[in-house]
């Protein structure tokens, strides 16, 4: 689904787009929501950035298993990392 999602962003202008990274959302609620905000052109970033880290909870307890085994890991990884490879280029 990452793919295709990369592929189909190939199609469009860089600034049309904006990636965001689950991991930074949890480590920088306010700081990313501010991006997306300003990203998104609107006109309170405070008050959207306030109201939106009101759902973020970076203390959450997920229910179900969040990080995969090495043995996993090694099973997916050369699956992922054409895919991180491209988003890092993205980014760059």
């Amino acid at each position: 689904m990452v793919d295709i999602a990369m592929n189909d962003l190939t199609d469009m202008p860089t600034n049309l787009w904006l990636q965001v990274r689950f991991d930074e959302l949890l480590e920088d609620p306010m700081g990313q929501a501010l991006r997306i905000g300003k990203f998104c052109e609107l006109p309170d970033l405070q008050k959207f950035a306030k109201d939106a880290t009101n759902f973020i909870d970076p203390n959450f307890k997920f229910e179900k298993k969040v990080y995969p085994t090495d043995e996993e890991w090694s099973t997916i990884y050369p699956m992922i990392e054409s895919i991180r490879s491209r988003i890092a280029t993205t980014t760059n």
